[in-house]
């Protein structure tokens, strides 16, 4: 034990190696009054080993770091066989650079310790010690010295240095006019396409931009309540209950479909299936392919408002304007849904969207009763998050490229706010909108949000997200070996 411990090592409270037996004059507060006698210790080595002692500090005056610091350089280069002599000189100047450059600033030259006096008067430059940025460099610094430590700050090597935060833009990219535009929250007359043709319905027709205005189609004396794509097919609900059909490419109507009687507010596509959700309380699975007009028929609401399948077409999610959610089984002939959930009672359910990373996430949103954004597990029917907004919920969008959410609101604030899928903060919320944001869509690349108001009859265009990760890494990565598909993948 006396040879493990320095010298000049001295306890607080006890004696290093006395047995307890004898520490009955010692201070409990302070020092010992006795000088502790290592060298006199007669315990055997066992027992030393179970002595409790107070905490014991050693003085390190008798290690050279200066010569420590030159052997860990000399190892790291590989470099063996010096003289001790020479590692001693070379550590001591290299040491002394060291500190000179930490403490003063600047880069310590070869000058005698006269020189150093004399230029003892010279003041530093004041630096501001909380501030994270790196020293100036000195005038004919030497980029490849080897000597490059830091003592304070983030050293660039480290790989978390080079973690960037994603910074969100507050302001949109562009802002086209959508005069007309309905100021109703129970329409969805905004869509984008897989092409990235962005299709709105204002009044009795609509309106097709792509980089720049592409033409329109009209319908009629039908107003629009609602747009949806599928590939280069529009379906365009009205509000008479009818349900229009059209090949965008060719400018030609398809077919008209019937069984409404109130305006559809809602549409949403399925492979050739296509649901309708209408005022009049009924949710109509259309096959395009066949002459009927529906095959089935699903109650569940007084009046639909929102209506959204899932990415896996498994399940069909319906809002009700009375506050009820409906999840739907496609693979279920039964005409009562798999879960009716009403939380969001007595708000309207409009906003609504399915995780496309994960299958069974859905998220909704409560009309200007309820303000709050729940976040349910289909797989077992349970709510595993929610948080209020204060403001009313219009539409969301869950991100392909990131596993956020974007939601648009109305009143009263009239903002989009970004959210991770745990629903705890706001990631940023983007304002620039007047009036409520009833409609919302996503561009094909999935880095751009679509936003459309009624209130102001803007359309604007925010880049909130970064780019999709590129399939041919993710493939090249798969070609490597599964080690490098899990370094490349976060």
């Amino acid at each position: 034990c006396a040879s493990e411990l320095p010298s000049d090592a001295y306890c607080y409270g006890f004696d290093a190696c006395t047995p307890a037996s004898s520490r009955s004059g010692s201070s409990l507060l302070g020092r010992s009054q006795r000088t502790p006698q290592l060298e006199d210790t007669t315990l055997p080595p066992t027992e030393l080993l179970n002595t409790h002692a107070d905490r014991c500090i050693p003085s390190r005056s008798s290690s050279n770091l200066s010569t420590g610091l030159a052997l860990a350089c000399l190892e790291k280069e590989g470099r063996q066989g010096c003289r001790f002599d020479s590692v001693t000189e070379e550590g001591s100047s290299s040491f002394e650079r060291l500190l000179y450059n930490e403490l003063i600033g600047s880069s310590k030259s070869s000058m005698s310790y006269g020189e150093e006096i004399a230029n003892a008067a010279w003041t530093p430059p004041k630096r501001s010690l909380f501030c994270y940025s790196l020293a100036p460099k000195a005038s004919g610094e030497n980029e490849s010295t080897p000597l490059r430590l830091r003592l304070s700050g983030v050293d660039p090597s480290c790989p978390n240095a080079s973690r960037q935060v994603r910074q969100v833009p507050r302001t949109p990219g562009r802002i086209l006019d959508g005069v007309g535009l309905l100021d109703d929250f129970y329409v969805n007359v905004l869509d984008n396409s897989k092409n990235d043709v962005l299709a709105a319905g204002i009044g009795c027709a609509v309106y097709f931009w792509k980089k720049k205005r592409c033409g329109d189609i009209r319908l009629g004396d039908r107003t629009c309540t609602s747009v949806s794509w599928s590939g280069t097919r529009l379906a365009v609900g009205t509000h008479s209950g009818e349900v229009q059909i059209w090949d965008v490419e060719a400018s030609r109507k398809l077919r008209t479909l019937t069984g409404h009687s109130h305006k559809v507010c809602a549409l949403s596509w399925n492979g050739p299936i296509l649901s309708t959700g209408g005022f009049d309380g009924n949710v109509l699975q259309r096959d395009v392919r066949e002459a009927k007009h529906h095959f089935a028929k699903l109650r569940g609401h007084t009046q639909v408002c929102g209506l959204k399948w899932e990415p896996c077409g498994q399940h069909l999610a319906s809002g009700g304007n009375e506050g009820s959610l409906c999840i739907w089984d496609s693979h279920s002939s039964a005409s009562k849904p798999l879960f009716k959930f009403e939380a969001h009672k007595p708000a309207a359910v409009k906003a609504l969207a399915w995780s496309p990373h994960r299958r069974g996430l859905l998220v909704s949103g409560g009309g200007k009763n309820d303000e709050r954004l729940r976040l349910w597990d289909i797989t077992n029917g349970r709510t595993r998050a929610s948080i209020r907004t204060g403001s009313q919920v219009c539409n969301l969008a869950w991100s392909e490229n990131m596993d956020e959410i974007v939601s648009a609101h109305g009143y009263s604030d009239n903002d989009i706010m970004l959210w991770k899928k745990s629903l705890k903060n706001p990631i940023a919320k983007l304002r620039g909108h007047t009036g409520r944001v009833v409609n919302l869509t996503v561009s094909a690349d999935g880095q751009t949000v679509i936003t459309g108001s009624g209130g102001d009859e803007t359309v604007r265009f925010w880049k909130v997200f970064p780019p999709a990760p590129s399939k041919v890494s993710i493939e090249q990565s798969l070609k490597n070996g599964p080690a490098s598909l899990f370094r490349s993948i976060r």
